[in-house]
C-alpha cells in the first residue's frame, strides 16, 4: 500500500493541501464489506463494484493527475473471464496511465499482489488500423491477472497524468455513476483551482437516490467538488440502445465557458492549417467551377473532387493539438490523402477560392452533446457553407456537407442527421444540431414485373434506392467487383425466391462513383413451380424482396424485450415501397388472399394489399420507420406494430387449383462468371539469398501493378506484412505510385507504420509481434504502384521457399530468382553458385469463392526448395523439444497433484487438470511456429504467468499429466491437408498448425487441450484432419470416439 500513499499523496500536493477529503474506509473494512457481497444478494450480477473512489487534480492550464481506486468482487465464471485481463487506454501526445497497485485477495484474506510489469505491456492500439487511421500515439495498457478465480476481489490503483490539454487552459470531464454492475458505492472528486473554476456542473439522468453533492471551499481559493452515489442498481444493456454512457446516470463539468470559446478555438486551430496553400490548388478549383451554373454546382463539384479524390487515412502525427488539428491543406492536396479533419480543412479552403465562404466544422456521430456543457468530446470534422436562404436562423444558415465518404449522393450523408455539430468562426458559434430527413428522403422502392407460364416464373425486379440506401448500397458495392456485386445480388435472390437462377442483371450507374445519379439494380432470373400443393389448396410462393433491400429491415428485429428502461435507437427514418405484378397460368381460379393489413402506431407504419385482377396477381407493400429514436413510453406500441407486421408478412396467396400446364423445366443457364479485373500484377519479382548460417535467408519482392477499378483502389491502397522480429524482420527499399498522368509520388517515412499485433499486450512474455504497413499517397484509378520490399530471415529450424505462381489478380509476369541454384535450401549452398531462374506470364486469376481449398492446392505451378528433413523427422524435433519443456515444473506438478487428490480414475484426473487449465490458462500470443524453437516456454512459466500459445499451453498439459501419474502425447496436426495427400515435404516451420495432447485411457482416447471444461473428454474439434504418425512415417486421419462423431474431412 505504500505506493498508493506515495502517489495520492502527490495528486494532493499538485494544488496544495486538500481540505475535507472523502472519509476513506480502511482496506480491512473494504474487503470486509467486498467479502459479505454474494450471488445469493446479487443473483443477475457476475462481479459486484464494492467502492471506486476518483480524485482529479488540474492546473488553470489544463493539465493535471488523477488516481482510481477501486474493489471489485468476482462473482460467477463470465465474471472471472471478463476480469482476467484489464485495458487502459491513452493518448500518449496527451498524458499516460499506469497502474500503480494490483492485487487479487483471496476468500481467506489473503492478498496476491500482481506484478505490474511482468505481466503488463504497453502498445499501439490495433484497433485504429480498421479505419485506416495509424497513430502511433494511440496506445492501451493491458494487464494479465494470473490466478484469479470465483470469489476473489479485484483491488486497483491506476493513475493518469495530462501533461497536455486538449483545449488550452481547459478542462472537461465526464464521468458515469452507473455500470453493468451493481456499485455499493462511488466516490468522485474534483480539486479546482481558483485561477480556473468550473464553469458549469450537470447531472444527468438521475436514477434512485440520486448523486449527493458537495462543493468545499479550499484554503489556497480553489474548490474541491464531490460526488457520491450509494447502492446503485446494476445496469442491463438492451438491444439498439445508445451507448450506456449516454444515458445511465452521469456527470458532466467544464471549465469552458460557453460553445462559442470552443468554437473560436478550432477556428484558430484550424485557420492556419487552411491557409498553407499552393498554386496547384487554385489551378485545380478553377479547372473544376469551370462553366458550373450556379453557386450549389460549384459547392457540388468541389466536394465532390474532395470526397472522392482524397483518400481517407491517417498517417501522420500533429503538433498543436493532435486528434484535432489538420494538416497544411497543401500537404493533403498533395499526398491526396488525409483523415476527417484533413478533408474538411481541404475542402473548406478550395470552397473559399470557388468564392463560398466556408468553415470547418466539430460533429459528433452518436448522441447528442449536451447543450450546458462545452466540451471537446467530437468524433468527425466536417465542412458548413454559408447558406444563402434568406431569412435563415440556426442550422438552416449553413449548408453542411462530409468529405469523408467517397460515395454519398448527399453533401451531407444521412447517418450525420440529428447530430450535435459546432461550426468553427473567427467570432464563434453556438451548439446546433442537423436537421432531421423524413423517411421519404430515405426510400428503397422495388417493383417486379413477370410471367407464369407453364410451370416457369420469368420476372425482373428493379430496386431504386434514394437517400440512406444510396448510400450504404454504393458505398458496398463500389468495394466489389463485377463477380461480387454480381454474387450479393444472386444471394438476396435465392434467399427470397429459393432455386432461382439469375440471368441478368444491371447496376447503374456504370460508374458507381457518379454520385449524381441515383443508384438502382435490375435484374431478371427464373424460377420453375413457384408453388405447393395441398388439401386446401395451392399456395402460392410469387417473389416479393420488401425484406431483402432496404436500409428500413435494419433498424427492426431487435425487441424481444416485454419493456425497455432505454430508448431503442434506429438512426435513420426509412421506408420501402414494393409492387410485385404476375401474371400467371393460374387464370380465374378460386383466390384467397390474406386479409389487407394496416398497421399504425407512434413511429411506424405498414400497409400490404393482394389482388388477383385480369389474371394476374399484384401485391404492393409499404413499411416505414418514422423515427431514430424511440422513448421507452413509446416502445410497447412499437413492438406489438411490428409483430403485426412480421405477422402479415408471412402471408401468401392462396388458389384452388394448379396452374393449367405442369412445369415443363427451365433451360436457361446461369450468367457466365466474370473475370477478376479490379488490379493488373504487371510484375512481381522474387528474388532469394542464402545468409552466411543454415537457417537465414532472404526474400525480396518487387511487385509493380495498375489499379483498374475504385474497388482495386480500395484494395491496393495499403500493404500489410506481419513478421516477429525474433524470427524475421522486414523493410521496405523502395515504392513509388506514378499517377494516370505521369505523376510520381514517392512513398515516405510518413507512410510507413510498424504497429503491434493485436495479442501483443495481452501476452508480454513473448517478443512483440509487428505488421510494417505501407500506404500509398497520390492513389488514384490508372495509378501504377511500384513497391520493393525485403524479408530476412533467421532463426528458423532451417531453410525453406515454396513460391506458388498465380494469384487472385490477372498477372502479366511473375518471376522467381534463386540465387544458390536449386541448393538454396541446402546448408552448403553458395550464394555466388548459378541462379535458378523461373518466370511464368499471362497467369489469369483465380475467381474468390467461398470456401475455396488452401493455396497448396489451388496454385498448380510452383517451385519448392525444401530441407532435407521429413515432416517425421520435424515432427520429432519439436516433440523433443516439448518434452524437455514439460519437465521439471514444481510449480505446475504441485499443483496438479493437488487436483487429482482422491480420483481414483484416468478419465476423472484427466477432466481435473483440463478444467484448471481451460479456467486458469488463457490461450493467448503468436503461433508457436513465428517464434524459434528455443522460445518455447517451460511448464511452469505458462502455469505462473496464466497464459501461452497453442504449443505452451499443450507443455502445461503434458507436464501436469505427468505429475498426475498420466501418460500423455503429443499430437501433430496440419489441420489443411487432404486426406488424400501423403506428402512428407517440409514447406515451411507452420506445418504443424495444431498441437493436441493425448490420452489413451483402454478403448478411449481423449484430446485434453481441445475444447472448455464444458467439453466432453472423447470429443474433439479436429475430427477428419490429418495428424502425423511419427513412428510410422505416415498421415492419419483424427478420429473421435463411436458416438461422439462430428463427421468431418478435409477433401478439396
Amino acid at each position: 500500500m505504500k505506493r498508493q500513499i506515495v502517489l495520492i499523496a502527490a495528486v494532493l500536493l499538485m494544488t496544495g493541501s486538500i481540505r475535507c477529503p472523502a472519509a476513506r474506509p480502511s482496506h480491512a473494512e473494504l474487503l470486509a464489506r467486498a467479502s459479505a457481497i454474494s450471488a445469493e444478494a446479487y443473483p443477475d450480477a457476475d462481479a459486484v463494484l464494492a467502492w471506486d473512489h476518483t480524485f482529479e487534480s488540474y492546473r488553470p492550464d489544463g493539465t493535471g493527475a488523477s488516481t482510481n481506486e477501486w474493489y471489485e468482487k468476482i462473482l460467477t465464471e463470465k465474471g472471472r473471464r471478463e476480469s482476467r485481463t484489464a485495458s487502459f487506454w491513452m493518448a500518449a501526445a496527451y498524458g499516460s496511465v499506469a497502474v500503480c497497485l494490483a492485487e487479487i485477495v483471496k476468500p481467506d484474506g489473503t492478498a496476491v499482489a500482481v506484478d505490474v510489469a511482468r505481466n503488463s505491456r504497453l502498445m499501439i492500439d490495433p484497433g485504429q488500423m480498421d479505419a485506416n487511421i495509424f497513430d502511433p500515439n494511440s496506445k492501451v495498457l493491458t494487464l494479465a491477472l494470473p490466478g484469479l478465480e470465483v470469489g476473489d476481489v479485484l483491488h486497483f490503483v491506476v493513475a493518469r497524468s495530462t501533461t497536455k490539454a486538449r483545449v488550452p487552459d481547459a478542462f472537461g470531464d465526464y464521468a458515469v455513476f452507473e455500470h453493468t454492475m451493481p456499485v455499493v458505492e462511488m466516490i468522485h472528486e474534483i480539486a479546482a483551482p481558483a485561477a480556473r473554476p468550473l464553469q458549469t456542473i450537470r447531472v444527468r439522468d438521475e436514477i434512485g437516490a440520486g448523486v449527493a453533492y458537495e462543493a468545499l471551499p479550499q484554503p489556497d481559493g480553489g474548490t474541491l467538488h464531490r460526488w457520491r452515489v450509494r447502492d446503485v442498481p446494476q445496469a442491463f444493456p438492451e438491444p439498439d440502445m445508445p451507448p450506456m454512457h449516454t444515458c445511465a446516470q452521469r456527470l458532466l463539468v467544464s471549465t469552458i465557458p460557453t460553445w462559442q470559446d470552443l468554437s473560436r478555438w478550432y477556428w484558430k486551430l484550424s485557420e492556419p492549417r487552411m491557409a498553407a496553400t499552393v498554386p496547384e490548388m487554385q489551378e485545380t478549383v478553377d479547372a473544376l467551377v469551370a462553366g458550373a451554373a450556379s453557386r450549389d454546382e460549384r459547392i457540388w463539384r468541389v466536394f465532390t473532387y474532395v470526397s472522392q479524390k482524397i483518400r481517407y487515412m491517417g498517417v501522420t502525427p500533429e503538433e498543436e493539438a493532435p486528434g484535432y488539428e489538420p494538416h497544411d491543406v497543401k500537404l493533403t492536396f498533395q499526398n491526396k490523402y488525409g483523415v476527417c479533419r484533413d478533408k474538411a480543412a481541404l475542402l473548406a479552403a478550395m470552397l473559399r477560392m470557388a468564392g463560398v465562404e466556408a468553415y470547418p466544422v466539430l460533429i459528433h456521430v452518436g448522441e447528442r452533446r449536451d447543450p450546458d456543457v462545452a466540451q471537446i468530446f467530437f468524433n468527425h470534422a466536417i465542412v458548413a457553407a454559408a447558406s444563402e436562404k434568406p431569412g435563415a436562423v440556426g442550422a438552416d444558415r449553413y449548408i453542411l456537407m462530409d468529405p469523408t465518404n467517397e460515395n454519398s449522393a448527399r453533401l451531407l450523408p444521412e447517418y450525420l442527421c440529428e447530430k450535435s455539430f459546432l461550426v468553427a468562426t473567427p467570432e464563434g458559434e453556438a451548439l446546433l444540431e442537423s436537421p432531421a430527413l423524413p423517411a421519404e428522403e430515405n426510400l428503397a422502392r422495388i417493383d417486379t414485373a413477370g410471367t407464369l407460364r407453364d410451370g416457369v416464373l420469368r420476372a425482373t425486379t428493379t430496386v431504386r434506392l434514394a437517400g440512406i440506401n444510396d448510400t450504404m448500397y454504393r458505398g458496398g458495392l463500389a468495394r466489389l467487383g463485377p463477380r461480387d456485386r454480381r454474387l450479393f445480388v444472386e444471394g438476396r435472390l435465392q434467399a427470397q425466391v429459393p432455386g432461382a437462377r439469375l440471368e441478368s442483371l444491371r447496376i447503374l450507374p456504370d460508374d458507381l462513383q457518379d454520385t449524381a445519379t441515383p443508384l438502382s439494380f435490375e435484374f431478371g432470373y427464373v424460377q420453375d413451380r413457384p408453388w405447393a400443393s395441398g388439401e386446401a389448396g395451392v399456395l402460392a410462393a410469387f417473389p416479393q424482396f420488401a425484406e431483402a433491400f432496404g436500409y428500413v429491415n435494419y433498424t427492426v428485429g431487435k425487441t424481444g424485450l416485454e419493456e425497455r428502461r432505454f430508448p431503442l435507437q434506429t438512426e435513420i427514418p426509412c421506408a420501402v415501397e414494393e409492387t410485385v405484378e404476375i401474371a400467371s397460368d393460374f387464370g380465374d381460379s378460386a383466390f384467397a388472399a390474406p386479409f389487407d393489413t394496416t398497421v399504425e402506431a407512434d413511429g411506424v407504419t405498414y400497409a400490404r394489399r393482394m389482388a388477383l385482377t385480369n389474371g394476374a396477381f399484384v401485391v404492393s407493400s409499404r413499411f416505414a420507420m418514422l423515427k431514430s429514436l424511440y422513448p421507452p413510453a413509446a416502445y410497447q406500441g412499437l413492438r406489438g406494430a411490428l409483430q403485426r407486421i412480421e405477422t402479415a408478412r408471412l402471408a401468401e396467396p392462396v388458389f384452388a387449383g394448379a396452374p393449367r400446364a405442369e412445369c415443363a423445366g427451365s433451360t436457361d443457364e446461369l450468367l457466365p462468371p466474370e473475370k477478376p479485373g479490379d488490379v493488373l500484377v504487371l510484375a512481381e519479382e522474387t528474388t532469394l539469398e542464402p545468409g552466411e548460417t543454415p537457417e537465414a535467408w532472404s526474400e525480396t519482392v518487387r511487385t509493380r501493378k495498375r489499379i483498374l477499378t475504385y474497388a482495386g483502389k480500395i484494395r491496393a491502397g495499403d500493404v500489410k506484412f506481419g513478421y516477429n522480429p525474433a524470427m524475421n524482420h522486414v523493410e521496405l527499399l523502395a515504392a513509388t505510385v506514378t499517377g494516370p498522368h505521369g505523376a510520381v509520388h514517392a512513398v515516405t517515412d510518413l507512410e510507413k507504420n510498424v504497429m503491434d499485433q493485436p495479442w501483443v499486450a495481452s501476452a508480454p512474455r513473448y517478443p512483440a509481434g509487428k505488421t510494417l504497413v505501407v500506404n500509398f499517397p497520390g492513389l488514384e484509378v490508372g495509378s501504377e504502384i511500384d513497391y520493393t520490399v525485403k524479408r530476412t530471415w533467421r532463426g528458423a529450424s532451417f531453410r525453406t521457399f515454396v513460391k506458388r505462381f498465380g494469384g487472385f489478380d490477372d498477372i502479366a509476369e511473375q518471376s522467381l530468382i534463386v540465387k544458390g541454384g536449386a541448393d538454396f535450401a541446402r546448408p552448403s549452398a553458395n550464394a555466388a553458385a548459378a541462379p535458378l531462374t523461373v518466370v511464368h506470364t499471362n497467369l489469369p486469376g483465380i475467381v474468390r469463392e467461398q470456401n475455396l481449398p488452401p493455396g497448396r492446392y489451388l496454385f498448380e505451378q510452383k517451385v519448392r526448395l525444401v530441407p532435407e528433413i521429413t515432416a517425421w523427422d520435424y515432427g520429432a524435433t519439436i516433440e523433443a523439444t516439448m518434452a524437455a519443456c514439460a519437465t521439471n515444473a514444481p510449480l505446475a506438478s504441485a499443483k496438479a497433484r493437488a487436483l487429482v487428490a482422491g480420483k481414483a480414475s484416468v478419465a476423472e484426473k484427466v477432466r481435473a487438470i483440463r478444467d484448471f487449465i481451460a479456467t486458469q490458462i488463457r490461450v493467448a500470443g503468436p503461433a508457436y511456429s513465428d517464434l524459434p524453437l528455443d522460445l518455447l516456454s517451460p511448464a511452469d512459466a505458462t502455469f505462473e504467468s496464466g497464459y501461452g500459445h497453442s504449443a505452451d499451453v499443450a507443455i502445461l498439459t503434458r507436464a501436469m499429466l505427468a505429475a498426475a501419474g498420466v501418460p500423455s502425447r503429443f499430437v501433430f496436426i496440419d489441420s489443411g491437408r487432404a486426406a488424400s495427400d501423403a506428402d512428407d515435404v517440409v514447406e515451411g516451420c507452420d506445418l504443424f498448425d495444431a498441437i493436441l495432447v493425448a490420452v489413451d485411457d483402454d478403448d478411449a482416447t481423449y484430446y485434453v487441450n481441445d475444447g472448455s471444461q464444458y467439453s466432453e473428454l472423447r470429443a474433439t474439434s479436429c475430427e477428419g484432419m490429418m495428424a502425423a504418425d511419427l513412428a510410422a512415417r505416415k498421415w492419419v486421419a483424427i478420429q473421435a470416439e463411436p458416438g461422439y462423431e462430428a463427421c468431418v474431412s478435409n477433401a478439396f
